[in-house]
């Protein structure tokens, strides 16, 4: 990402989540997520993220899709933060 912040992809499919609502409310928990652990934090370089849903995220209570994305964002700048050390 050339841009001086991170950028987040949403792909949510029909074929996975078959109602509308289900697909809004499972974009609008990643969106909040990613302003919460991602939007606001310096990892130097900045980065896109592209979220892919399952199928099984629409039975999923909203508590713990939150507690899903938090460990996969802190383990993705972590991992960011080793690569650009590596440079």
């Amino acid at each position: 990402n050339t841009s001086t912040i991170h950028r987040l992809g949403l792909a949510v499919a029909k074929k996975n989540c078959r109602r509308a609502i289900d697909r809004n409310r499972i974009k609008r928990i990643i969106r909040e997520s990613f302003r919460h652990h991602v939007a606001g934090k310096a990892s130097g370089a900045a980065m896109d993220f592209v979220v892919m849903s399952k199928a099984e995220s629409t039975a999923v209570a909203n508590t713990i899709l939150h507690r899903s994305l938090e460990r996969h964002w802190r383990e993705l700048l972590t991992r960011a933060g080793q690569e650009q050390t590596r440079t």
